[in-house]
């Protein structure tokens, strides 16, 4: 990191989650620890590593998608009977919405991987031949899968 040696060593257990980095050539550690799963704590620790040596950093790096190709992941997905996520857009920008609930702001990471800004939630949409048919949700240890609901037009 920066051209300098980080020991590092993360860990968790469920509800848990720990990171401990040190640059000992600069004297510097970052310890992080959480009390809920958290699978970006290393990029965080990482991050937290470029501010004290007053470098640039990115935590979650957002990237813009086309509108067509947002346009792929739009509908229903089936993870349960009781439990259907909805991904709708507006303008430039997927939302998502559980069992017709409040729609949240989701932001890719890259093609067919989006994140949550305000909760420890991602999605990963999958397919084949360019059709997106599934999503997998995943939110601290807690891991959803869902199919794409056929709708008759």
């Amino acid at each position: 990191m920066h051209q300098r040696k980080v020991v590092s060593h993360g860990g968790n257990i469920e509800g848990f989650t720990s990171y401990f980095g040190s640059i000992q050539e600069e004297d510097m550690s970052v310890i992080l620890l959480n009390n809920i799963y958290n699978r970006e704590i290393e990029s965080l620790g990482q991050a937290i590593f470029s501010i004290l040596l007053n470098k640039p950093y990115q935590f979650l790096n957002e990237v813009q998608l086309p509108v067509e190709t947002l346009e792929n992941y739009l509908d229903h997905y089936d993870v349960n009977p009781t439990y259907q996520v909805q991904i709708s857009r507006t303008n430039h920008q997927l939302f998502f919405s559980v069992n017709n609930g409040m729609p949240v702001e989701i932001f890719a990471d890259k093609e067919h991987s989006f994140f949550d800004k305000k909760e420890d939630l991602s999605f990963r949409f999958s397919g084949k031949d360019g059709q997106i048919n599934s999503v997998t949700i995943l939110q601290g240890l807690s891991i959803k899968k869902g199919d794409k609901l056929i709708t008759k037009s």
